[in-house]
């Protein structure tokens, strides 16, 4: 049976809707990073330091933020608790990742907040590496939480006085990388598995599993349900639908190549992602009643490459007005 092809333009999709805690850059929720920083708590020697991020992928999602959480990366083993002399500003940037000053003033916004007024904080024992990617245990938390309206980027500014950790420590570091990736999300049901390739601008879905002759639905978004949707009651027992659905296309499944769709990410902007999930309802034949009358995939994602989406500037002197400017450069932050 011939495979169903369909392309479409990823970036015609719904705008993404607001979630409560949010990961910047978006698409390391699911991806890890090719580079990595001491800065601004992992360098044992060089515990002073003013480290600012403008984080573009904030703008637009108006939230109040109770903390900034810091994701760690496979470089070294256990680093114990620590305790750092640190403060923590935050405001609406007039500056993107893109056009920032080595001026740290000028980044700043109007509405700037001490969040973390100058104290003492401790850091919990964290242990790498773990299965998957390493969570973002190390939290900084605000004092006083900061309304950000999101009519900006978001600007983060850490002023670490001195800390105590003596462990060399990494954290992700994001740049921009125009090579589409694609990643798991969350694992399917059954035996119906979402398989991803990408090649020469063309993402290939494949789901297996389901009868021939059954009818497969490829869904895509740009967001996940904020609750997994449980399909127990719709005949999916231990099935879970993840994605808020934008669009969607259904084919049939072929008895030996189960069911494909493709779609065309030529000329969409780097920085665009979306989920991809297939469901599907078999088709069984006399009259056996199966216990499970639907299926729901795996769960993931495709971006079509890294944008410019944050930038750092930062100096080990805390009197300096200025410090070094590295625009394409930031953070891996989940921002709660």
């Amino acid at each position: 049976m011939k495979l169903a092809r369909a392309t479409f333009a990823v970036a015609a999709l719904a705008a993404p809707a607001l979630t409560q805690s949010v990961v910047d850059p978006a698409a390391f929720e699911w991806l890890d990073t090719t580079t990595s920083t001491g800065f601004p708590l992992g360098l044992p020697t060089r515990d002073i330091v003013r480290y600012q991020e403008v984080h573009d992928g904030l703008a637009g999602s108006a939230r109040t933020i109770t903390g900034i959480a810091i994701r760690r990366i496979d470089s070294s083993g256990t680093v114990p608790a620590f305790t750092a002399d640190m403060a923590m500003e935050l405001s609406t940037a007039p500056t993107t990742a893109a056009t920032m000053s080595d001026q740290f003033a000028l980044n700043r916004g109007g509405d700037l907040v001490a969040a973390l007024p100058r104290r003492i904080v401790s850091f919990p024992e964290t242990e790498l590496p773990i299965e998957g990617l390493p969570p973002f245990d190390l939290v900084v938390p605000c004092d006083v939480p900061f309304v950000f309206g999101g009519s900006g980027p978001l600007c983060v500014e850490f002023i670490v006085h001195s800390h105590t950790n003596a462990t060399p420590m990494a954290f992700a570091l994001a740049q921009e990388d125009p090579t589409p990736r694609t990643a798991e999300v969350m694992v399917g049901c059954g035996n119906f598995a979402l398989t991803t390739s990408i090649a020469n601008e063309v993402v290939t879905h494949t789901a297996t599993g389901p009868n021939g002759g059954s009818t497969v639905f490829f869904a895509f978004g740009f967001e996940r349900e904020p609750q997994p949707l449980d399909l127990t009651i719709a005949g999916g027992p231990g099935c879970f639908w993840e994605i808020e659905v934008a669009a969607a296309v259904a084919t049939i499944a072929d008895y030996f190549t189960g069911a494909q769709v493709e779609i065309d990410i030529a000329g969409v902007d780097p920085g665009t992602l979306y989920f991809c999930q297939a469901l599907s309802a078999p088709v069984f034949f006399g009259d056996v009643t199966p216990a499970r009358t639907l299926f729901a995939s795996d769960t993931h994602m495709v971006t079509a490459g890294i944008a410019r989406a944050a930038g750092r500037v930062w100096s080990e002197d805390l009197t300096d007005t200025a410090g070094q400017l590295q625009p394409i450069l930031g953070l891996v932050l989940e921002v709660r």
